[in-house]
């Protein structure tokens, strides 16, 4: 702790130097926080890149209450809770969130047939986060993002077959994680 005050006030007198070192030794800490909420590569590596700038912004006047690796848990944890609450906001501009769930939840049901509560989508949500990574990731391409197999094959280098396989376990172990949630 006392090597994080030395270098902290350090980086406050204009040392550069020190905050590549801050930046060093808590890499993988930040990260795998930020992996731990968001469950996909890609935003937890923005969402870290992001905390670092914060940092950089903020350490300046670091008020040494707590210990940094507090003070980074708690960026990483607000920023997590943004980031979901703009992807929510997002996807209600874009698509009809009862659309969207009723795709996951009954693919082979007509819209008519069922009515499904936007509660109900946060339920999605934490079964998402159930799933593995490679698996979330593909569903949040493919039913949110609405990439068609050929671009999430070149975006993950894998075959367009490869794609639309993991996709279709995807789908199927999200049913059996569903099912088990609601019974």
């Amino acid at each position: 702790m006392q090597k994080n005050i030395e270098l902290i006030k350090k980086f406050q007198k204009g040392d550069k130097k020190a905050f590549n070192k801050i930046v060093a030794r808590y890499h993988g800490y930040v990260y795998g926080i930020s992996l731990k909420y968001l469950k996909i590569r890609e935003d937890a590596e923005d969402l870290t890149q992001d905390i670092f700038l914060k940092l950089y912004r903020n350490l300046k006047n670091f008020q040494f209450r707590s210990d940094i690796k507090t003070y980074l848990y708690r960026m990483v944890a607000n920023a997590s809770c943004n980031y979901f609450k703009k992807e929510c906001r997002l996807r209600k501009d874009r698509h009809s969130l009862d659309h969207n769930l009723y795709r996951f939840v009954s693919p082979d049901l007509n819209l008519d047939e069922q009515l499904i509560k936007k509660e109900d989508f946060m339920e999605l949500e934490n079964a998402i986060r159930q799933l593995p990574d490679k698996y979330s990731q593909l569903i949040r391409m493919r039913d949110f993002e609405e990439l068609t197999y050929k671009a999430i094959s070149r975006r993950l280098k894998l075959t367009e077959n490869t794609t639309k396989l993991r996709h279709y376990y995807a789908l199927k172990k999200l049913k059996e994680i569903w099912k088990n949630m609601n019974g």
